[in-house]
Parts: structure tokens; sequence; C-alpha cells
């Protein structure tokens, strides 16, 4: 038996034995075959070595697509791609290898991208290129370029240059690579500087006035390669017809984007393109005829009925098509050179810019966007120049047309042909720019040439060229043509639009214009100075006194209908409207011309229904200015409206930084206002009364209020200066006795003349302690719209600064915060310091009578306000010591409003015990701790979760206060309440949850975050009602007449001193509306459900009047008038048969049972008892009765005293 046992156990042995090998084998073979599969799936991907990986070769030929003539022949052939029999051929890219790749076009638009790409991906180690015209590979020219090589792996788009200058001179394209995609800027891209703007010293003299201005640079085609006109090729200059086509039509490419921006929705009427466009007239050669269908330009045959249409608005020779003749149209050889043409513009601005007549582009010339990409050839064509200055300087510049004498008043006055301009970077800051040049100073570097290229011949010798500094040669081939100027003057009007001149007497406020090509001028967005056309210099005038301008002479074409000249006459048989002496011409600024005008137009300023302006109002000038055509540029403007000092401050409402919720946005920026203090302290001059400052052609200092401060050396309340608010239109607003104003959000409070150059002005915003809570406030100082955070400054007369007593003066400008509880006062302070001057703005005596300079010496340092108060200087930071240019500071505060955010979890009690719909509503109210919604109810928010769910709400005002109250439907309650992980009280008889989003220093958004989390159970609830009576049938009239009221509060010891019993209901007003009675829900019969020790609660009430917003417990010393003090009583359950004033929760089976009633009873007690009068001896007994009674009451109200006495104590 056993050796049987013992054979089965081997024969067991062998047979496992046996399956393990099987197995082994199995898992053998299965990894093999895995293994033979991994290797030809791997076989099946090509393998790189380390860093070969490949890429795509693009080549951009937007630019070297241009056709440069009608025929396939001569220099038609040098472009890239070229044609065979009238068919564009394909382009080859071939590597240094010798490897030659065919490309396909992936972008296709002859006035804008031609994109090719090779059919397929080149490994990246090859890193050199070239480019040319299929079965083209051996020509020697423009056709195709050498070798290109790679300079960074991540470029892999060839640019093609322009045909100026390969094509011209005969030799293989140039270009450079970039990374394909985005705007090509041949300047940031391939490092090269098209124009050298140099660095000049600002000129620091007290009588330029410097104005803001825009200028544009448009890039010729020569330009669009990164290279600088000052270069160009001496060849270019042989006056030939080889090369006049080349010079006349040098920016091809900019005409082109030009056309494209035209085609689009919003078509003009009058297109208007750059360059020199050689009419048809014998004798003249070098037509644009001949090369224009190589640039296919919108508006050249598709608009009109003849090409002359075209020329009449790019060229001052022809006149309008219509004429009857060709002497009208042409006008002779002279044509109408000097006439303008009217209407390419529309009548109004759009975004502060010009839109071109027929539809609603802007005007591409100034169009920002355009010039820096948005355009066909996806790519920068030109430079926009910001916030440059430019300088007017005073002249006498106008003279009585009959007698010559010159009128003495100053102009505002600059001329190119006695002062040459050129861009420069501010030496003391080269992110600032300005136009450089000194009054009467000429260089050669800005004569106007003629069609020749000689200097000769032309209107003026010197002309505006404000990108000339560089040029080699007086030859218009250097010259960088193509540029624009925008030009703003804010200013003010007088009631009848005279100024006061040098003798008393007043005169015509005027703007003059002369020049040439396009010029607008718009006031308030109204165009009042229509002098556009490529022309040669014309004349435009406004004069405000008759609220007329004046054009010299005006041309049939675009929206004009007849010709305006000499041999013209209007409807009423004149041709001359007006004529002018001016006297500030020529190369010395002192040459008569008489100005004879034949085009007029009124209107130009809105008058108030007497016909007088208003002159609270602040007018802007906006002037448009455009080099366009070629040869002479000529620039001349003065005028001498009144400039005036203004101090701005601003307020702004941000909801946008910490993203306030939607649902309050609208209350923050319509419902808030925001106080703010002025004061001032006047530096020069003596004492003013308020009223109107003297407006002559500068503003009388002296004539400025002094706001008492002249004579008390202080700074004192701004009361009564005034402002003028962009949100009403009409009248100025008079700042309080107190130096306090208000503002709302975007509002804009403009002081004009109210404050004395060289004053000393605290402006603060007041903020009350809700406000601080709510806002992070910031205040920027603007000086003419541009931010000053600090400054520089070389040398001064005027200034100097906390910091240093001594040039250079340099400072920052800081926000002070001063507290004066419960008000913050929050204001910029710059540091500097009035020095005392005797003389200011050209006006003597500024010491005499003012206590702050009064007996010092001329030039010392004067002595800062120490207030505590922040204080800025009413200087300008970039030259102070200007007493001409404007003081414009801005103080611009923006309140941040800070946001919170409120979380709501849900969570049970006992797990797995819940599984219902909780819906939660919320409700918000008193916004911003300033009750900022009004009468408004904001909407109520309203979320339903399951347990486990968060609902999250952000950006919610700081100081919002909130109620939140939850119903479930699945007879659970709320147990407990956590905020922010700590336990929160809550109102169980409603199951509601109250707070406020509070301030947070220390998070991203100024606010907290208030995460509830609400705890649910199937806890024991119960119900107690409460009735009032009032023991008063013979006096209801002495009841409140707002009710009294009355909260419950709970414990789980009955005996408990009443301070230790918890108020869990608010207070509940009892009155004649709710019959005095009210129902307390949701109350826990037990403090802890879930436990087997858990307590039972129990109830009671007490009574309280409201003084304000204050509570005040019913006792001894705050009784009902005419009341005795509360009875409390109950009515009696099963389970408790004392009257004691407190209830014990009675647990129901569904939850839906009372625990009883709760009476309070006020009986009506009379201060004093009148006794009735009896008859004999009954009167007497009664008496004895009476004081017994009156006995026994005293010693039963003494008793109840001390007992009431021991209550009250405890609670």
């Amino acid at each position: 038996m056993d050796k049987e046992i013992k054979k089965g156990e081997r024969d067991m042995e062998q047979d496992i034995l046996k399956n393990k090998k099987i197995w082994f084998r199995n898992i053998f073979l299965f990894m093999c075959v895995l293994m033979v599969c991994i290797a030809l799936v791997m076989l099946s991907i090509p393998m790189k070595t380390k860093g070969a990986e490949s890429r795509y070769i693009y080549l951009d030929a937007t630019y070297s697509q241009l056709r440069y003539s009608s025929a396939e022949t001569g220099l038609n052939q040098n472009i890239l791609p070229n044609y065979d029999n009238g068919v564009r051929r394909n382009v080859v890219c071939e590597d240094n290898q010798g490897n030659k790749y065919t490309m396909s076009v992936i972008k296709d638009d002859y006035s804008g991208e031609l994109i090719y790409r090779t059919d397929q991906m080149i490994d990246n180690s090859i890193v050199s290129f070239r480019f040319y015209n299929e079965n083209c590979a051996s020509w020697n020219n423009s056709s195709r370029t050498d070798f290109q090589i790679i300079d960074d792996i991540s470029h892999d788009c060839f640019v093609a240059n322009t045909s100026e200058p390969d094509l011209y001179e005969n030799r293989l394209r140039g270009g450079y690579w970039r990374t394909y995609g985005g705007v090509k800027d041949v300047e940031t891209e391939n490092n090269k500087t098209i124009v050298d703007i140099g660095t000049a010293a600002k000129s620091t003299s007290k009588n330029i006035l410097w104005v803001n201005s825009t200028v544009y640079d448009y890039y010729s085609d020569y330009e669009l390669n990164g290279l600088n006109r000052d270069t160009y090729s001496a060849g270019a200059l042989a006056n030939n017809n080889y090369n006049n086509h080349r010079r006349y039509a040098s920016f091809r490419q900019f005409d082109q984007a030009l056309s494209s921006y035209y085609s689009a929705d919003g078509r003009p009427i009058y297109p208007m393109y750059t360059g020199h466009f050689q009419p048809d007239v014998a004798g003249f050669g070098c037509m644009y005829t001949e090369i224009a269908d190589t640039l296919g330009l919108y508006g050249y045959q598709t608009l009109t009925s003849h090409p002359r249409d075209f020329f009449a608005n790019n060229n001052s020779i022809y006149n309008y098509y219509a004429d009857d003749s060709e002497a009208g149209r042409s006008n002779g050889n002279g044509g109408y050179y000097d006439f303008v043409t009217k209407g390419l513009v529309n009548d109004t601005l759009l975004n502060d810019l010009p839109v071109l007549t027929g539809g609603n582009l802007i005007s591409p010339h100034f169009n920002k966007e355009f010039i820096e990409g948005e355009n066909s050839k996806n790519a920068v064509i030109g430079k926009v120049y910001e916030n440059v200055d430019f300088p007017f300087t005073q002249k006498k510049a106008f003279a009585d047309v009959s007698t010559g004498v010159v009128e003495p008043v100053n102009y505002w006055w600059f001329d190119s042909a006695s002062t040459t301009l050129y861009l420069k970077k501010n030496q003391a800051d080269e992110s600032e720019y300005f136009l450089s040049g000194n009054a009467y100073s000429k260089d050669w570097h800005s004569k106007n040439v003629n069609s020749t290229g000689a200097t000769v011949d032309v209107s003026n010798t010197y002309g505006y060229f404000p990108f000339n500094d560089g040029v080699t040669a007086n030859n218009s081939s250097y010259y960088n043509y193509g540029f624009g100027n925008k030009i703003d003057i804010d200013f003010r009007m007088t009631e009848d639009g005279k100024v006061l001149g040098e003798d008393g007497n007043y005169y015509d406020a005027k703007f003059r214009f002369s020049g040439d090509d396009d010029v607008w001028v718009f006031i308030d967005g109204k165009l009042v100075l229509d002098c556009g056309g490529a022309h040669g210099k014309v004349t435009g005038l406004i004069n405000f006194a008759e609220n007329k301008s004046y054009i010299s002479k005006v041309k049939k074409g675009a929206s004009c209908d007849m010709t305006y000249g000499p041999d013209s006459k209007d409807a009423e048989g004149r041709s001359l409207k007006a004529t002018y002496r001016y006297t500030a011409g020529g190369e010395n600024g002192d040459t008569v011309s008489v100005d004879d005008f034949y085009y007029e137009q009124g209107n130009v300023l809105e008058t108030l229904a007497d016909g007088t302006y208003d002159t609270t109002t602040k007018h802007t000038m906006t002037i448009f200015y455009m080099e366009r055509g070629q040869w002479e540029s000529n620039l001349s403007l003065c005028f001498n409206m009144v400039i005036e000092d203004e101090l701005i401050v601003s307020k702004e409402v941000d909801v946008t930084t910490n993203e306030v919720n939607d649902l309050f946005k609208n209350y923050l920026e319509n419902n808030n206002n925001f106080t703010f203090k002025l004061m001032n302290l006047a530096t020069h001059f003596g004492q003013t009364e308020v009223g109107t400052t003297g407006q002559g052609f500068l503003i009388n200092q002296a004539s400025i209020p002094d706001y008492g401060s002249a004579l008390s050396g202080n700074l004192e309340n701004a009361a009564g200066s005034k402002y003028k608010s962009n949100l009403y239109e009409d009248g100025l607003i008079n700042v309080d006795d107190n130096g306090e104003f208000t503002l709302k959000n975007n509002e804009i409070a403009t002081f004009a003349n109210q404050f004395r150059k060289g004053s000393y002005i605290s402006v603060v915003e007041v903020l009350n302690e809700a406000q601080q809570a709510l806002y992070d406030t910031k205040v920027k100082l603007l000086d003419h719209a541009t931010e000053i955070t600090s400054y520089y400054v070389e040398e001064s007369t005027t200034i100097s600064t906390v910091e240093s007593g001594t040039p250079p003066f340099t400072g920052e400008i800081q926000t002070i915060k001063y507290n004066l509880a419960p008000e913050l006062f929050i204001g910029p302070d710059d540091g500097r310091i009035e020095r005392y001057l005797d003389e200011i703005a050209t006006e003597t005596g500024g010491m005499t009578g003012n206590a702050y300079s009064a007996g010092k010496v001329v030039g010392s340092i004067g002595i800062r306000p120490d207030t505590g108060l922040p204080v800025i200087l009413f200087r300008s930071y970039d030259l102070p010591d200007s007493e001409s240019s404007s003081t414009v500071i801005k103080a611009e505060y923006t309140n941040i409003a800070k946001t919170g955010g409120l979380s709501i979890t849900k969570a049970e009690s006992v797990a797995g015990e819940l599984s219902g719909d909780y819906t939660f509503t919320i409700e918000f109210f008193n916004v911003g701790g300033l009750g900022l919604e009004g009468d408004e109810t904001i909407p109520v928010q309203t979320v339903t979760l399951h347990v486990g769910e968060t609902y999250d709400m952000s950006g919610i005002p700081v100081g919002t206060q909130y109620r939140i109250v939850e119903s479930a439907n699945d007879g659970s309650n709320i147990v407990k309440v956590t905020k922010n992980g700590v336990v929160e009280e809550f109102n169980a008889g409603s199951n509601e949850i109250t707070g406020s989003i509070s301030a947070d220093d220390s998070s991203t958004t100024g606010g907290g975050l208030n995460a509830y989390v609400v705890t649910n159970g199937k806890n024991k609830i119960t119900k107690i009602d409460v009735t009032k009576i009032w023991d008063d049938a013979e006096n209801p009239d002495d009841r409140p007449s707002d009710g009294i009221y009355v909260a419950l509060f709970r414990s789980a010891d009955k005996n408990a001193n009443v301070s230790d019993w918890v108020k869990v209901s608010d207070y509940v007003n009892l009155n004649s509306l709710n019959e005095y009675k009210t129902e307390f829900n949701n109350l826990d019969v037990y403090d802890d459900y879930t436990s087997p020790d858990r307590l039972r609660y129990y109830y009671r009430i007490f009574e309280y009047t409201k003084n304000g917003s204050e509570y005040v417990l019913v006792d001894e010393n705050n009784k009902i008038t005419g009341y005795n003090l509360p009875v409390y009583s109950e009515v009696t359950v099963e389970n408790d048969g004392n009257d004691d004033g407190i209830i014990d929760a009675i647990e129901s089976e569904n939850n839906d049972g009372s625990s009883g009633k709760l009476v309070v009873t006020n009986k009506y007690n009379p201060v004093s008892y009148v006794l009735p009068e009896a008859g004999g001896s009954t009167k007497e007994l009664m008496l004895l009765e009476g004081i017994l009674i009156m006995w026994l009451g005293c010693l039963f109200n003494k008793k109840m005293k001390k007992e009431r006495e021991k209550i009250y104590e405890e609670i």
C-alpha cells in the first residue's frame, strides 16, 4: 500500500514537472514571437540620427513678384517669379549640395502675399539654398537669388527683396531669412535701421509752445528691404526715363497695399496713393499710364469714366474729367498745381481719425494698424512715432490789409521756409521723441527740389522734411518722402472770437495753414478746413471772430462740383471771398504776402443761442498733414487761440482686475460718488478774488484766484474754483467751501486757468471706512497725457527738489496716504519746490503781495508746505521753466474693487444618511458695505447641491452682505455649519446663514473666501408658537406703534443661568399686522441627535424694544411706557405643567409636531390711581382700606422686585 502511494506521488511529481516544462516552453515561444513583431515594427519606422530633423522651406515672393513693365522682356524678366508667354514660371529651390526641390504656391495674391513651399521636407542639416525661375538657373540677374545661408535653425522662410535696387542694378536678388508666419518686419527681424533718428537736447526756452503730435513714415520699396535712403545708389540720380519711373513710382508696394485696403468692404470713392503719378501731358514723359497695368491700383479705371479722374485726386495738373474742354481739364501745362481737392474725406472723424469719402474706411495713411502689419503684404510697411512734441514760437504774423500796420498780437508760429525741423530722440529720455530745430535756423538737407532734382524754381528754398537729416545730396531719390503728421491743439475760445492785443484792443483770433500736400483741419471731430489733394502750396485760414474758414483755390473734383479761383464765380457772382496780409513768410520769417481766398465755409464752431461761444468748453483742433507726392514739401502753421493751463482729475472704478462678478458690476460702476479735496498755495502775485481770468494771447497769471493763500502763505481750500465735467454739457461746477467736490465713475473734472503756474496743489481723494475696505486706490500723474513716475531736469531756474537743491533735479512721484480717522486722504506727491521768482509768464511783480515769496531774493529756493498732505507743483515735468507752453497735469484715480468668494459644500452628519436635494437661495444686500444697489433688488441666486458637491461664487465686492437659506426635500435639517473650518452660528429656526465678504490683505483680490460646509442630519425638530397679549382693553392707544420684539433662546440645562442661554433666532417684530403672533420652526429637540447621551433642549423668549438699530431688553430700567413688566406664561403640554416661561422641546414622529405655545402678556399699569369719593364715614373707611391695600401691594411688589432683579442680573 505504501509502495503504491509512493508510486502515485512520484507520478504526480513527474506530471507537475512535465507541465512546468510545457509552460516555460510556451512562454519562451510567446516572447520570441513578440520580439520579432517589435523588430518588424521598428524596422518600418525611419531611423533618425540625433538632431537630424527636417522642415519645409518657404519662399516669400510677395515683393519680388511685382512686374515692372507690361512686356515680358527687359525689366519684367528680372522678377521672381517671371513669365513665359503669359504663364507664370514655377520656382525651384536648390540647396548647396545640388539637390533641387519643387515648390508649390500656398498663398497667391498679386497685390498681397505670394508664398511658395517645398513639396517635401528637407533635412535641418542643410542650411544653404537659392531660388530661381524654372529653366532660368543660369540667369545672372534679379530673377534669382544667390545661395542664402540660414543663420538660425528656427528660420525656414526666405523673404525675397523688392526689385529696388536689385532689378535696376541688374544683380542677384537679396533678401533675408525669418520664421514663416506672422507679420514681416525687416527692421526687427533683419536687424536693420531704415531711418536714422539721432538724439538732441530738447529746448527749454520759455517762449516755445510744445504741442502733441504723431508722425507717420511710409516706407518706399527701397526701405522695405531694410535699406536707408541715405545710402541710395548714385546710379539712380540720372535724369532719364529708365530712372524716372524708378523715382516717380518709388512706393509701389505701399500703393498695392493701399489698393487692397480700398478694395475691401466700405470702399472709398476717391482713393489716395503715395508717389508721383505723371499725367498724360505732352512733353512730360514717363507717364504713369505706361506702368499702370503692372500695379492694378483700385480706382484707376474702376470707379470713374476716365483715368483722369484718378489723376485729379492724385496729381495737381488735372481737374475733374467732366469739364467740357481739354483746357478746362488741364488748365494749361501749369495745371491746377495750387488748387485744393475737396471732399476726399468725410466731414467727421471716426476714432479720432479721418474717414475716406464714400465708405467707412479710416484713411490708411493715418491707420497705425494698417501701417504696422494689417495689410495685404502682411508686413510692416512704415513706422508710427507717437507723442512727438511739435514746437511753436511766438511771432506777430498779420497786418491790416489796407494800411499794412502789423497787429500787436502774438501768434504761435512755425514755417518750414525759415525753420528746419528733424525728428529726434530726447537725449534726457530716448524713449521720447520731438521735432528739433531753432527758429530761423535752416539746414541744406531740407532744401526743396523740383521734378528734375534741382533746388531751383521752387516756391520756398527750404521745406519740411522731418526724416531728411542724413541725406547725402539734394536729390529727390535720396529724400525721405512719404510721411504724415497728426497735430492736436487744445484750446478755448473767447466769447466773441477775439483776443486781447498788446495795445488793449481786441483782434480776431485766427488759424492759418500754408503748404502741400493734403491738410485737413478738424475741430471737435468736425471738418472745418479741407485742403486735401496732392497739390502745390495752398493756403487755408480760419477766422473765429467771423466763424468762417477760407481756402485759396479749389478745383472741380472729388465731391466739389465746381472750381473756385480767380476765373470762376459763385452763385452770387463773386470770385474773391477774403484777403489777408500775412507778414511771417520767407526764410527770415518777415516776408509779406497777400493771401486771396476764393472759397469760404461758415459755422466753424458751434455757438450759443445768442451767437457767442461757450467759453467753458475745451475744443480740440486736430490737423492731419500728408506729404504723399514728391518734389516740394512745405508746412506753415500759425494760430492765436487761447492755450490754457489745466489741472485734470479723473475717476475710474476698476471692476476688471479682481474680476468683479457680473451680478455686481453695474452697482459699482454707476452708483458711487467719490469725494475729493483740493487745496492751493499761490507762490506768486497777490490776492485775487474768484472770478473770470484774463484771456489774451497768454493767460494773465495775476488774474487767477489765490483762494486766500497769497495772504496766509499756506495751503488753503480752493473754495469756488471751477471745473468742467465731461458728464455734464452745460456750465461749470464750483468746489465747495471745504475745498471738496465729488466725481462719479468715468468722470473727468477739468480746472482750466484756475491755478497759477508755480503754485502748490494738494488734490486728494477722501475715502470713508467702507470705501477703504472696498477699494485699493491707485494714483497716476500725467503731464500732457504722458505718465510721470520720475523726472530728470538737467537745469532749471524755476524749481528744485527736496532731494537736491542743485542741478540736476531728479525725483519720483509718490502716492501719499494721510490717515485722519475715520477718513483716509490719498494723492500724488512730487517732492518739487518752487523757487522765488520776480517774473512769471513775462509778468513782473510776481513777488509783491505774496507771503510765500515777498521779500525773498530772486532765484532762491523756496519752502515746501509741511502739512502731511501730498502736494504737487503746478509746472511741467519735462520743461518746468517754460512759461509759454500749457501746463496740463492730470491726476488719474483708479479704485480697484476688492472682491472675495463664497462657497457652499454639502455634507452629512452620518455617512450614508442623506440622499436628497438641498436647494440654497442666496440673497445679497448692502453691496460693498455702501448699499450700492440703492433701491434695486439684487437677483436671488439659487443652487441645488447633493452630498459632497460644492458651489463656488467669486468676484463678490468686499463688504457685501448675504443671506443663505437651505431647503431640503428629505426631511433633514442643518445641524452644523463651519466657515473656513471654524464652527459658525446659524439660524436653526429658518435654516439660515448670514455674513459679509470681508477684506483679506493676504488675498490677491483683497477679499477673503467664505467657505461654508453645511452639514445636515435627520435630527428631530419641533416648532414653538409665540403670541403677544395686551391686557389693556381700556387703554389700547398706549401700545407702542411699532409693536415689540422677541428673540428665542435655548439651553440643554433648564436651570442654567439666563446668561448661558443661547440666542437661536433673529429679533422678530410682533405688531398689529401679524396679530402679534409668530412661529419658530426647525428647532432642534436634542443637542446631538446621534448620541445615546443626548440632551433635550429647552426654549424661552425675551422681550425687547428697539432704539434706532439697537435692541433693548425690557426690564425695570427699560419699560414699555405705561405698562408693567412682562409676565411669562406657557400653555401647558403633556410633559410640562409649569408656567415658568420655559418650554420643553417635544419630539414628534414626522418632525411636524409642536412643543406648544409661549404667551407674553403685558398688562396696562398706570403710574397713579384716582380713588372714588363717598359721603359720611365711608370716606374715612375707604381711605383706610386703600392705605391697607397699598401697604400690602408694596410688600408684594418688594418681594417680586427681588425675584426680577435676580433674573435680570443673570441675563
